[in-house]
């Protein structure tokens, strides 16, 4: 019914060198001389013309050197703009990136360091580290399970699963070690610093003390002491314990002055001692480091301190230089172990009481 033009089977037309291939419909009743006119006024229309820099054409297509060029990409590599792939930033490592990197990490260990040394709450040091570590971990779970499943299904190039988990991997990596680096400072300056000063600052405190009108059983309940000026150590009258590291003891006696010197006062008994560790002959001299008697505090953390060899040793060597030499084989005898001191009495306690600060508290705690 329709005249056909040439051989095509279809009523359409071809027009060679055309870019891309175009056909062109053909009116069904025209001649093949006014076809091909047609045609060639089609082509002269469709044919490429030369482009001036930056002009853009079929969708934002650009011809840049025979290289056909999104205007997206384009835009990207000029670092004109950014979407949700920063094509153009990635591997850029400046002053910012490094500050985005490492605050989180930073602060995960201070905060982390502060809670668990001044509250010591393990609910709460989880709670803070969840909210810190949530975002890294489900950053990096959420690539994981993306690179699984491309390798799954499509392949992945392991280049491109580097690139891309590089900052990721190591923001996590460092949050978690900051967690624990914090957690294990924090729990350490809990136990050798703030427990003790909250243990020590529920004590009585007494200040300007002199052993010349203080007796032990006054200073019992006494977590810090402050002396007096004319407060020091006789050095001469040290007693002593070996068991591995030498245990030394001198009392603390009030100093008075004779022919312009401070020598120690002559006291009728001694309540108070100083203790240190391999800082004398035993026998011999008490050569421990100078202490300063204007505000000292002779009492530690006694709640987590366990009895040992030494307490006992102490107590038992006060004892003899008392003048309570009947109870030192008693004394000795039932606290060989380190356990029997639970089985005194509080008026034991008070007949052999030792004001060796720590000492001291310890054994009316246990009695």
């Amino acid at each position: 019914m329709f005249p056909f033009v040439s051989r095509l089977k279809v009523p359409f037309a071809y027009i060679p060198g055309s870019q891309p291939l175009l056909f062109v419909p053909v009116p069904v009743t025209c001649s093949v001389r006014r076809t091909l006119q047609a045609a060639g006024t089609l082509r002269k229309r469709t044919s490429p013309q030369p482009l001036q820099a930056g002009a853009y054409v079929m969708g934002g297509i650009h011809l840049d050197g025979g290289l056909k060029v999104p205007a997206e990409q384009r835009a990207l590599l000029s670092r004109r703009n950014y979407t949700l792939r920063p094509l153009s930033s990635v591997g850029a490592l400046g002053p910012w990136k490094v500050l985005d990197v490492a605050w989180q990490p930073a602060a995960v260990f201070i905060v982390s360091m502060l809670v668990h040394a001044k509250l010591h709450m393990a609910a709460l040091t989880a709670g803070v580290l969840f909210v810190f570590l949530v975002f890294p971990t489900m950053e990096l779970v959420v690539l994981l399970i993306g690179i699984v499943a491309a390798a799954i299904w499509r392949g992945v190039r392991w280049q491109s699963v580097v690139f891309w988990t590089w900052w990721p991997f190591w923001k996590f990596l460092l949050c978690v070690g900051a967690a624990s680096l914090g957690t294990a400072l924090g729990g350490s300056l809990w136990q050798h610093s703030y427990h003790p000063s909250q243990l020590l600052s529920k004590m009585q405190v007494y200040e300007s003390i002199s052993p010349a009108n203080a007796t032990g059983l006054r200073l019992q309940d006494a977590g810090q002491i402050s002396f007096a000026t004319a407060v020091g150590v006789n050095r001469q009258m040290t007693g002593c314990l070996k068991d591995g590291a030498t245990f030394c003891i001198a009392p603390v006696v009030a100093i008075g002055e004779k022919d312009g010197l401070r020598v120690p006062a002559n006291m009728s008994q001694y309540d108070l001692f100083m203790v240190g560790v391999d800082c004398c002959e035993c026998p011999g001299e008490f050569r421990c480091p100078p202490v300063s008697f204007v505000f000292i505090e002779l009492c530690v953390d006694i709640a987590a301190m366990e009895l040992d060899n030494w307490d006992v040793a102490t107590v038992g060597r006060w004892l003899e230089n008392a003048g309570y030499g009947g109870l030192v084989e008693r004394f000795q005898r039932e606290l060989i172990d380190g356990q029997a001191i639970q089985r005194l009495s509080v008026s034991d306690l008070r007949q052999i009481d030792v004001p060796l600060g720590q000492a001291t508290r310890k054994l009316a705690k246990l009695g």
